[in-house]
């Protein structure tokens, strides 16, 4: 019973010492990997928008190599888009929109880190979900020819809801998003953590269209030894 008890004792120190709570905060690059038009004379372009992340991570290490880092985030996604037609004579109409959702996620990665202490360096990757939180979005229709153009500037917020019929706000029917990220970075002097993480939506924000989050972080964390 001794021989247990210290058996048990030991495991809880080592666990304990091996637990490290990370706050990070850096920014994203993301955009929409939706359905785009094809045809001559129409254009139809998706691209990445700026936004920030923020929040904490919890490692739980087992052994010097492998760890399990479930996260807590607030994390910008979106998108910019320009899509219309040009006739090829001058005239055009053009639709452009800047959408900013803002997500509470969490993602569960499992991190491999190898190298002295001095520069860890770490790849890691796991499943996340995403929940919807709200948004803004800035558009602006153009129309006519060159010299002579028409200009109507929009904006209003994001819902994730099903539309009632309100053309002022986008709505977003999908509130909850599964992906997957994968990533790596390195830890200076124990220090300062520097993570760069590529992260797919795996469900689509509209039933009936291909519209998928695809987001690039950036984030630098101070590790914390618990």
């Amino acid at each position: 019973m001794k021989k247990l008890i210290v058996v048990i004792a030991l495991i809880a120190a080592v666990s304990a010492s091996a637990q490290t709570i990370i706050p990070k905060a850096g920014m994203t690059l993301s955009t929409l990997d939706g359905e785009t038009i094809d045809q001559t004379g129409y254009f139809d372009s998706y691209k990445y928008a700026p936004g920030f992340a923020f929040g904490v991570g919890y490692r739980i290490g087992f052994g010097e190599l492998i760890s399990l880092q479930p996260e807590l985030l607030f994390i910008q996604k979106g998108w910019k888009n320009e899509y219309g037609f040009d006739d090829g004579f001058g005239y055009f109409e053009r639709y452009t929109e800047t959408v900013k959702l803002n997500y509470l996620e969490l993602p569960i990665l499992l991190r491999i880190a190898f190298g002295p202490d001095n520069l860890k360096i770490h790849i890691n990757a796991g499943p996340s979900i995403g929940f919807g939180i709200n948004g803004k979005y800035d558009a602006e229709y153009e129309y006519g020819y060159p010299g002579s153009i028409s200009s109507f500037p929009s904006d209003g917020d994001v819902k994730f809801e099903d539309s009632p019929g309100n053309e002022v706000d986008l709505f977003i029917p999908n509130r909850i998003e599964f992906g997957a990220q994968v990533g790596g970075g390195v830890t200076l002097f124990d220090k300062v953590m520097i993570d760069v993480r590529y992260g797919l939506g795996l469900t689509d924000l509209y039933d009936d269209a291909k519209s998928k989050n695809r987001v690039l972080q950036f984030t630098v964390g101070v590790p914390i030894r618990l």
